[in-house]
């Protein structure tokens, strides 16, 4: 028996179902339900040695116990948790549990980019070998040791992302909303733009919707063609599904992954707005459904050869869709992936010498052509507050602050923690935290600097400990003396009551 491993449960009968489209069959999938180890709630005690190694404790001891059983019974173990770096780090976990009882088990790792026979047939043509879940491991045990030294030395919350955010935030106003312009032209429809709303500039922009009619029209004076946008990203689509669907970025982000494991729409947890070839041709059967004669495959905006996912994209599996949240999802996802395909559309220009001083900059523009299936809806003039957490995502986007995977989760704790004012500033409190954070903690520029030292230390294979090595060179030294004081010494973890009670034997507590 072949012991396939994912990790939702709400995919289980999805992935039977097209593991047996593909013609495999006799095999049991298992779903790890997530993490199956996760460090202790509390920072201290910290948890890490000077290994940079960490303790974790079972979260899920009935799933450890029958993944092992069902371990016991199998002739090989592929692991096709999510295609990501948390997917890397539970695959390690599961192949180590395994190891313990079944050293001699075949093992290998598949990466399914959607739920589909074939995504599987590519994933499994490109398997190889577990890994070490290097960057999902050294992000986590990283943040929980920035947390760990300086929350309690500062007395205040301390992380790498809440604090850099407190600290662009500081910086940069964060745009609340859009103003929409309907500039009057002198024959035909208005002229159009959307800018950001910056704090302080309601009422500035107000004045300027109300006057409008008092305005001199103008006339266009050139055309262009102006490209397709992208199709979305993972915070694309959360932002978008906020200001248009009244979906909070928790409520996307869960109907998106729930779509995603119904075989309905690609893997969503991705930052990419490319398309691979193969899935840009896999479109054009859907844009023809949809009416639209001028998509072409070659034109949607190719994947990035060093990004591990594609955009997100509808898969054109016929499932039913009953829910009307679930709907419009899709078709707002499906429309501006096909949309992207379309030849770019060629707008009127006015002359910038007719524009007042002022809407010179607003980049004004209307359709030429305003008829057909990919028309847009014209949007009123006015201004368009978003909701708060729509105003974090965006912020944290913009910095280049968090992974897809943890943008919403990201997006509640800065919330919950009430820095931020009605205008995007930060309040008193939130002031009282940067000021307290080390600034090599709270700059933007750690993130930037970690990112590029994963993916370095990535491409030559190395572990753990050099890559975590690596990240400390960025640091001041002060900043990584005190760090250091915090470290434990490198011994065996004691054994826990969840071990003592649940765990089987010979599965102890985990050691990233």
């Amino acid at each position: 028996m072949a012991l396939w491993v994912i990790e939702a449960d709400g995919k289980v009968k999805r992935f039977q179902e097209i593991l047996k489209k593909a013609g495999i069959r006799g095999v049991e999938v298992f779903a790890t339900g997530g993490h199956l180890f996760s460090a202790p709630q509390r920072l201290h005690p910290l948890g890490i040695d000077r290994n940079y190694q960490d303790v974790r404790n079972p979260v899920r001891p009935d799933r450890v116990e029958k993944l092992t059983f069902l371990a016991g019974l199998a002739d090989h173990l592929i692991v096709a948790t999510d295609p990501d770096d948390e997917g890397d780090v539970i695959a390690g976990d599961v192949a180590r549990l395994v190891q313990k009882i079944r050293p001699d088990l075949p093992i290998s790792r598949i990466r399914l980019q959607a739920l589909s026979p074939a995504a599987l047939t590519s994933a499994l043509e490109k398997r190889g070998p577990v890994g070490e879940g290097v960057a999902g491991t050294v992000r986590r045990v990283f943040d929980r040791w920035i947390g760990g030294t300086f929350s309690r030395s500062q007395g205040v919350p301390v992380g790498r992302v809440f604090s850099a955010f407190l600290s662009v935030v500081s910086q940069t106003p964060l745009p609340l909303g859009r103003v929409v312009i309907r500039y009057p032209a002198k024959e035909g429809p208005p002229f159009l733009a959307t800018v950001p709303l910056l704090a302080g500039k309601k009422d500035e922009w107000s004045a300027r919707i109300r006057a409008f009619d008092s305005l001199l029209p103008v006339s266009p004076a050139r055309v262009e063609l102006r490209p397709r946008p992208a199709p979305f990203s993972f915070g694309d689509a959360l932002l978008d599904l906020r200001r248009n669907a009244g979906m909070s970025v928790v409520e996307g982000a869960r109907r998106i992954q729930s779509l995603y494991e119904r075989g309905v729409l690609s893997y969503p947890r991705t930052d990419s707005r490319g398309l691979s070839p193969e899935s840009a041709e896999d479109l054009l059967s859907l844009a023809k459904k949809a009416g639209l004669t001028g998509f072409d495959p070659a034109r949607l905006p190719p994947l990035d050869p060093l990004s591990p996912h594609e955009a997100l994209h509808p898969l054109g599996e016929s499932i039913r869709i009953s829910d009307r949240g679930d709907q419009t999802v899709v078709e707002r996802i499906s429309r501006r992936a096909l949309y992207a395909g379309l030849p770019p559309f060629p707008v009127e220009i006015p002359a910038a010498e007719s524009l007042p001083e002022w809407a010179r900059s607003l980049g004004l523009f209307r359709p030429l052509h305003r008829l057909g299936p990919d028309r847009e809806p014209m949007a009123s003039a006015g201004i368009l507050t978003d909701a708060p957490d729509a105003v974090v995502l965006q912020g944290l986007m913009a910095a280049g602050l968090g992974r897809p995977s943890t943008l919403p989760s990201h997006v509640g704790k800065i919330l919950a923690q009430n820095v931020l004012d009605s205008d995007g500033r930060l309040t008193a409190k939130g002031r009282v935290y940067r000021d307290k954070t080390p600034g090599a903690i709270s700059d933007p520029g750690l993130t930037a600097a970690m990112e590029g030292i994963l993916k370095a230390m990535g491409q030559n294979g190395e572990g753990v400990k050099k890559t975590m090595e690596a990240l400390l060179e960025t640091l001041p030294g002060e900043i990584r003396e005190q760090m250091e004081t915090v470290l434990e010494d490198p011994l065996a973890p004691p054994e826990t009551e969840i071990e003592r009670n649940h765990a089987p034997s010979g599965i102890g507590l985990e050691w990233g």
